[in-house]
């Protein structure tokens, strides 16, 4: 049976095959409209065909360093990326002092393999736990995160030591 929403125009979800509609993407949806009014007269359209090309699956991207619990000067941040029906136009690295603001690493990369040297040194200045992610975008727009598990922490300051001592 057809809903609607305004009582004008009338629609059909198709729900997603148990195989999902990426197997199935380049094939086509026959379908026909039949309606019938009060009175018993009905018509039926004509055969429609319907190509299933435009799923538009975001990327997947995965943080594939690893780190320490403290770091320090030069981190090498890297991620794999992929998109089923495109490209991934770009991957931004990004930390989070607090998981929820997050601040660009440099500009976005462009072209696998994924990666950025950050320099914690001109970003943390005192110590701290930072959050961080890679977030992939592709050719359409679509963009999906992956964040590191744990929070990592960020220590530039080397310690400060005293000496005193009584001849």
């Amino acid at each position: 049976n057809l809903m609607t929403e305004d009582g004008n125009v009338w629609f059909l979800n198709i729900l997603e095959p148990a195989d999902t509609w990426n197997a199935h993407r380049g094939e086509y949806v026959y379908y026909k409209v039949k309606s019938s009014d009060v009175a018993g007269n009905e018509r039926e359209s004509a055969e429609q065909r319907e190509q299933i090309d435009d799923i538009n699956d975001p990327p997947v991207v995965d943080m594939t360093s690893r780190f320490n619990l403290w770091e320090k000067g030069l981190l090498k941040m890297e991620a794999e990326a992929s998109d089923t029906d495109g490209t991934v136009a770009e991957v931004q690295f990004q930390y989070s002092p607090d998981g929820d603001v997050w601040i660009p690493i440099g500009s976005p990369d462009t072209q696998a393999p994924f990666f950025i040297e950050w320099d914690t040194t001109a970003s943390i200045t005192q110590a701290q736990s930072v959050w961080l992610q890679a977030t992939a975008t592709d050719d359409s727009g679509d963009s999906t995160s992956s964040v590191y598990p744990t929070s990592i922490g960020i220590d530039n300051q080397p310690p400060v030591t005293t000496h005193n001592y009584d001849r």
